[in-house]
């Protein structure tokens, strides 16, 4: 088996050098990355690939980070897929109605050392699954 099909991460980040460098780092853990511009793009390919990681850097006008992990664990059932968010302050990024619940890892963004570790694990913990 490949293994390498089977650890899969989408990218929701419009900070470029810091999206590159966590692309690297995805990769370096043997990860396929897929960067996406917007949340619509982000559901539908998470649908499609079922991720190991998807990582939400960014709050939108429409969805804040909170919004699309509650409709990754709970309208697509992706429940397997972890959720890392940069957003910076977790009382601000959702609506009343969401709690952080449904992200995994909050994160500091220059904190990569934080994120190697984070990675790691989640793609350790897939391929045990498997």
């Amino acid at each position: 088996m490949n293994n390498n099909l089977y650890l899969r991460a989408v990218v929701f980040e419009k900070d470029k050098p810091f999206r590159d460098k966590l692309i690297s780092l995805l990769r370096k853990h043997n990860f396929s990355t897929l960067h996406v511009e917007d949340c619509e793009t982000a559901f539908r390919h998470i649908v499609m690939l079922r991720p190991t990681v998807f990582f939400c850097g960014v709050n939108t006008e429409n969805f804040t980070c909170l919004d699309v992990a509650f409709f990754i664990k709970n309208i697509i059932k992706a429940r397997d897929c972890k959720i890392i968010s940069s957003c910076e302050d977790k009382k601000l990024i959702g609506r009343e109605s969401n709690d952080a619940s449904d992200i995994d890892y909050f994160v500091h963004k220059n904190n990569f050392s934080e994120l190697d570790t984070i990675i790691d694990q989640c793609g350790l913990s897939r391929l045990q699954e498997a």
